[in-house]
């Protein structure tokens, strides 16, 4: 940088490859990957669902709460093996913002995107749409926290993951309001 503050920045860099790419490439960089024993740590407990979240969400229609964010973000953990590596804050967290996500959504598909701004004049945006952004964008930052390590302890791939199955929980709405 040209503000002579320069040094190594968190985050900087090529991403690193997921283990099971590397497993399938037949490890080209001839450095012996790690790979963790995760049958040995397999007996850990499964963690419960906070009771805290509760108290934040509103159930009025059809879009998953937290809990069920919770619970399938848990199996898919459970699945991939690395249940026992992740921090529940971090599942805590995702399942609050997902919700969150579903609930602004919901709120904005029975408005208008656009209307007309008496005291400005002219057309305004929905204040709605930012807070949609700023949740997914949130939402996916936490899901990355997660993601990130599942994909560098795990040898298979596991193709589709809760956080992508955005669009089929938003079609899954009650558009009647």
């Amino acid at each position: 940088m040209a503000n002579g503050h320069g040094g190594k920045r968190p985050g900087a860099g090529r991403p690193r490859k997921p283990l099971a790419e590397k497993l399938l490439e037949g490890n080209p960089g001839k450095r012996k990957p790690k790979v963790l024993d995760i049958a040995a740590d397999s007996s850990a407990p499964v963690p419960e669902y906070p009771e805290r979240l509760a108290y934040y969400q509103m159930r009025r229609s059809t879009e998953p709460t937290s809990q069920d964010i919770w619970q399938e973000t848990v199996a898919f953990l459970e699945k991939t093996g690395c249940l026992h590596m992740i921090n529940p804050a971090f599942i805590e967290e995702y399942a609050l913002l997902k919700s969150r996500f579903y609930e602004v959504e919901r709120a904005i598909s029975t408005t208008a995107l656009i209307y007309d701004d008496e005291k400005k004049g002219g057309v305004a945006v929905n204040p709605g749409i930012d807070a949609v952004v700023k949740y997914y964008r949130l939402a996916d930052l936490a899901w990355m926290k997660i993601w990130d390590v599942v994909s560098q302890n795990s040898e298979k791939s596991y193709g589709a993951t809760p956080h992508d199955d955005l669009m089929k929980n938003l079609l899954k709405f009650n558009r009647e309001g």
